[in-house]
């Protein structure tokens, strides 16, 4: 929340466009990829024997969880490409890299 609220004023809605550059496949594998660092959620349904309705609990638990990690994936992946042109994402640290090069008000790059 601190890196979207620190860089939303960096913003630049015009390298949003091309949204594929690369095209569908390339978002495709990169979805797979992806899909890795939504794993851990099997802690929540090891929670279902400390729960009072665990059929109805568990569920919504688990959707809660994977909706706000999509959310937060989802604005910070907008975040890092409206800030830095596409093909000049640094792949090692792209969070690191909105605000380098003399953007935001100095404070975030030493914090982040």
């Amino acid at each position: 929340a601190i890196v979207l609220a620190a860089g939303a004023h960096l913003a630049d809605p015009k390298l949003l466009r091309p949204f594929a550059p690369r095209g569908g496949a390339v978002v495709l594998e990169t979805t797979a990829l992806v899909f890795y660092a939504f794993t851990g959620f099997d802690v929540i349904a090891n929670a279902a024997e400390e729960s009072v309705n665990p059929r109805r609990d568990m569920p919504v638990a688990i959707g809660l969880c994977i909706g706000a990690c999509v959310v937060t994936y989802v604005s910070l992946s907008t975040l890092i490409t409206a800030v830095t042109p596409w093909d000049q994402v640094d792949t090692e640290a792209p969070v690191a890299q909105i605000f380098q090069d003399g953007r935001g008000s100095g404070w975030e790059g030493p914090v982040i």
